[in-house]
């Protein structure tokens, strides 16, 4: 985040994904280390967290902080399109102070190639956490 500013990369689409409904795309190279996006979330009350286990959604729910989970959110923006694989290019972090959730490249992306971040492990962090 810089001057307060939100980073929203103008280098990456939404769009039909081969893989699982729409997906994040690359619009041009994007480099390791990039930010490929800033988003924000919303918060999942306490209360819910019982009732998620039933909605199908509860698949894309994020630990917030990351791996410390005081909320479970659900983010805006490109951060609710982007598909799972276990061998992702691009990992998530969270800015405590602004509230922002950071997607960052941890490879090399070329032109047209698809984003992928692991949220099968995020799930299962959560889930052994009890939170859902």
């Amino acid at each position: 985040m810089e001057d307060n500013k939100v980073l929203i990369q103008h280098k990456t689409e939404t769009r039909k994904s081969y893989i699982h409904g729409y997906g994040v795309f690359a619009k041009e190279k994007i480099k390791k280390g990039d930010i490929v996006e800033e988003c924000h979330f919303m918060s999942v009350h306490p209360l819910m967290h019982s009732l998620i286990k039933r909605w199908p959604i509860f698949r894309y729910v994020f630990s917030y902080p990351k791996n410390i989970v005081e909320e479970l959110i659900w983010p805006f923006g490109s951060g609710c399109v982007f598909n799972s694989s276990p061998t992702p290019n691009v990992e998530w972090n969270t800015d405590t102070v602004n509230r922002l959730l950071i997607f960052i490249a941890i490879k090399d992306i070329k032109k047209g190639e698809e984003m992928f971040i692991d949220y099968e492990s995020s799930l299962k962090y959560c889930k052994n956490q009890g939170l859902i």
